[in-house]
């Protein structure tokens, strides 16, 4: 039912898209590659192993998702609301100290 609301449709996929270009702003801050996205999620190189990326989210309340080698130092992040991506935006700096 709810993706025969056209409204509700609109509504979330502008939410995804704040989300997403809210993250992909602060990954070209920091100078980080990110593959394109028409999607729910972003793809980025971080330059370490996804397991000490995952390691380090999930210390700060977060989870991402796991490795696609051969593309082990690329994380892939899921898109969540607004607030929520400000939260994870605002940790994201410290994963590269």
């Amino acid at each position: 039912a709810s993706l025969m609301d056209a409204e509700y449709v609109a509504f979330v996929r502008g939410r995804i898209i704040e989300g997403r270009q809210m993250l992909l702003d602060a990954l070209a801050t920091l100078g980080k590659k990110a593959a394109p996205s028409q999607t729910n999620f972003v793809f980025f190189q971080a330059g370490k192993p996804v397991e000490q990326m995952q390691r380090y989210f999930a210390a700060k309340g977060f989870t991402i998702g796991r490795a696609f080698p051969p593309y082990t130092d690329w994380c892939r992040v899921s898109i969540g609301t607004p607030e929520e991506m400000k939260q994870f935006v605002g940790v994201l700096p410290g994963a590269f100290a």
